[in-house]
């Protein structure tokens, strides 16, 4: 469409982050539509689909052995994972966050970039997933004020998405790149912890959430009900009407 594009599809970054800061809203969806069809280029050339369908297969086996040898209870395997994923995976990503900030434009640290991600976030992900296990089998009663968090997944996802433009798009506040990575990660807690009180409360009026409602119709190809049997208001059970 003739408009910018991020840095690593051929566009310097200061004209993209320029861009970001125009309010017409047709510019913005205009850009975004071009972007994904680019970002098809990126994804090959990291080679996210070969990555992605590891996790696919390393999360199917998982599940698998959670359901037929209750892995979750093999704490002493759990510890493995965690101290190996960690002290393997965190090495390098932080090589790999270097290399993000510092390294140049070369194919070389293309190929180091693209390396190191793979090698790095999986590893970690991994040991980072069996030491919330660990913790959560210590401490089961601090997980569960995440658990409406979890069942709302998807309209929370489209949520942040949401804020985040409306916070950093010129068709919102404007606010992209004016931040530094500190006040970035105190609005993204701030916008976490409301999701925890809202999804909490959503979740005594609706079964589910206004997306995963939407998608669960589509995959079921029938009505389903979002409101709980019983709501209240203030205290007297009253019959939902549709």
């Amino acid at each position: 469409f003739g408009l910018p594009t991020e840095d690593r599809f051929g566009m310097p970054f200061a004209d993209f982050q320029k861009f970001q800061a125009n309010e017409s809203f047709a510019d913005f969806f205009k850009m975004n539509i071009g972007n994904t069809f680019i970002r098809a280029g990126a994804i090959l050339r990291e080679g996210r689909i070969f990555k992605v369908l590891g996790i696919f297969l390393i999360g199917l086996w998982a599940g698998r052995k959670i359901l037929n040898e209750n892995i979750l209870n093999n704490t002493k395997l759990l510890k493995k994972i965690a101290l190996w994923g960690i002290l393997f995976g965190l090495p390098i990503s932080t090589i790999r966050t270097f290399i993000e900030f510092y390294g140049g434009p070369q194919d070389y640290w293309e190929f180091l970039k693209v390396t190191t991600y793979a090698l790095g976030t999986v590893p970690l992900a991994m040991g980072i997933a069996s030491l919330l296990a660990i913790l959560y089998f210590k401490t089961p009663s601090a997980f569960t004020i995440f658990a409406p968090v979890g069942k709302l997944a998807l309209s929370n996802y489209m949520f942040q998405t949401f804020i985040a433009v409306i916070i950093f798009y010129g068709i919102g506040f404007g606010f992209t790149g004016k931040f530094g990575f500190t006040i970035i990660m105190i609005i993204a807690i701030c916008i976490f912890a409301f999701q925890v009180l809202m999804s909490k409360l959503w979740l005594k009026y609706f079964r589910f959430g206004p997306f995963e409602w939407i998608w669960r119709q589509l995959t079921y190809g029938k009505y389903l009900k979002i409101r709980n049997k019983k709501t209240t208001e203030v205290g007297i059970p009253i019959k939902p009407h549709f």
